[in-house]
């Protein structure tokens, strides 16, 4: 565990005002220029405010509660890195592109060379030390204090969540409000998702992926722009969390494909588009799971199951199980057979969005995840009642966008319900499908709504036509 030594410093305060004083106002002029009359530009503010707020929490949070954490060791291997670069310019470069290959003796002799005079930590964890790597340029612009670069690191969080915001209400501009509370105000989301964290990154990094594909609808696919965009965010995402690259691609991929052939008009098109978007899922899933493989042997293709096994393995041991501090939970044994593990689907995600209940609740962070995810629940079951499990699922197999954001969401939380093994895990792994699974529900109930007041409507004007244009009576009336 890495602690926290001395980071709450007057220099601290200092960049926090300081760089409040520049977002603020750049964020009140975007709302005035770019969304005078926008009526969902007012939740600009709010939302930036909110993620400020979640990041510095977060590392009060981790300073005077838990002691200690993972936010304080990306912190310090990044101010590291950062004291080399101007140092020595050139090694410190050359630490900073490290490949962690064995072979790469120069890099190595670099690291223990310099290992005793700066803390390199997650030396030999990838995905970790690529969170310093991208967190470098915000703790430059911070001047090397925590709280100045938790600021900055919450600011690019919420340009990806504004985005991500964004391409939600082009698309139902009609509950914009609860769009709103679903992506950019959920408790969880903007706390664990907004400060020094990978959870932050993905975040913010996935909201940019889906904005980029967005913009490749929007564009026709001919956006050099909307393309680079694309695959850079999926290529950041596999480098911190290569399962969420995994989870995401392949439900992309089903959304632009479907949205595509709903704006076909040929009949003959739309048919044979149908196996083409199915070999591109395919596709897209096996790609992305070469790329993430790269970065691990766990996420090789003959290795996924026994994969499983191992991250429920090291995530409930050591001080992963510990840092719930009593909030383990267990759903059933599996092991590297698909039916053991396919046979907890339900409960798997049911804990990922509906637990801990409040009979588990062992401390105040719980506690509201606890609320929270009761409401989430409630929201559930209200619509399950409404509509019918059977309704729901053919409302969602013809909206391309619900594909996107439940199947995501469920496919998601199924695997951080089956590896997570404490909810102190698992509250922070689902942010970056949370927004999807709440948005989901809002837009499934939007659309049940919509159609039922259409249909209302059209038989009042049916009932209203009957009675000025009443039917000839059939009866004959004698002379």
């Amino acid at each position: 565990m890495y602690r926290f030594s001395n980071l709450l410093t007057p220099w601290d305060g200092v960049m926090f005002v300081l760089l409040l004083a520049v977002l603020l106002p750049l964020a009140l002029y975007i709302r005035r220029t770019r969304y005078r009359y926008d009526p969902s530009g007012r939740f600009l503010l709010p939302g930036l405010l909110v993620k400020i707020a979640g990041g510095t929490l977060l590392g009060l949070v981790y300073q005077f509660y838990y002691t200690a954490g993972d936010t304080t060791g990306y912190f310090i291997n990044a101010s590291s890195l950062l004291q080399l670069l101007l140092e020595n310019p050139a090694d410190g470069w050359a630490l900073i592109n490290a490949n962690f290959s064995q072979l790469d003796f120069e890099t190595l002799a670099l690291y223990e060379k310099y290992r005793t005079r700066y803390w390199l930590v997650y030396w030999n964890d990838t995905n970790s030390y690529n969170v310093s790597r991208y967190i470098l340029p915000f703790v430059a612009l911070g001047l090397n204090t925590y709280y100045g670069t938790a600021v900055l690191v919450a600011a690019f969080s919420f340009i990806g969540v504004w985005l991500l915001y964004r391409v939600f209400v082009s698309y139902y501009p009609d509950i914009s409000g609860r769009l709103a509370v679903a992506i950019l105000f959920i408790p969880s989301v903007f706390f664990w998702g907004s400060g020094i964290l990978k959870d932050s990154l993905t975040l913010g990094a996935v909201g940019l992926l889906v904005y980029g594909c967005h913009w490749l609808l929007r564009s026709g696919f001919r956006s050099i722009g909307a393309i680079a965009l694309t695959v850079y965010t999926a290529f950041f995402i596999y480098q911190i969390k290569p399962y969420v690259t995994l989870s995401l691609i392949p439900f992309l991929s089903i959304w632009v494909g479907l949205t595509v052939r709903q704006r076909l008009t040929n009949g003959l098109l739309r048919f044979v588009l149908v196996p083409i978007i199915g070999a591109i899922v395919v596709v897209a899933g096996y790609l992305s799971l070469t790329f993430a493989s790269v970065s691990s042997s766990r996420y090789q293709t003959d290795r996924i199951l026994s994969s499983v096994v191992e991250i429920k393995r090291d995530l409930t041991s050591g001080y992963y199980y510990l840092d719930g501090r009593g909030s383990a939970y267990d759903i059933g044994d599996f092991d590297e057979n698909l039916l053991s593990q396919a046979r907890l689907f339900f409960p798997a995600v049911g804990t990922a969005y509906f637990r801990p209940f409040i009979w588990e609740v062992r401390n105040v962070l719980m506690l509201f995840a606890s609320i929270e995810s009761t409401i989430i629940l409630i929201l559930f079951i209200s619509l399950l009642l409404r509509t019918g499990l059977l309704n729901l699922l053919l409302l969602v197999s013809r909206t391309p966008f619900l594909v996107l954001c439940l199947g995501y969401s469920i496919f998601f939380g199924y695997i951080i319900g089956l590896t997570s093994g404490n909810f102190g895990n698992l509250v922070r792994f689902k942010t970056p499908s949370l927004p999807f699974f709440l948005a989901g529900l809002f837009i499934a109930d939007h659309l049940i709504r919509t159609y039922r007041r259409q249909r209302f409507e059209r038989l009042q004007t049916l009932g209203r036509r009957s009675l000025v244009n009443p039917e000839p009576s059939s009866s004959v009336t004698s002379p």
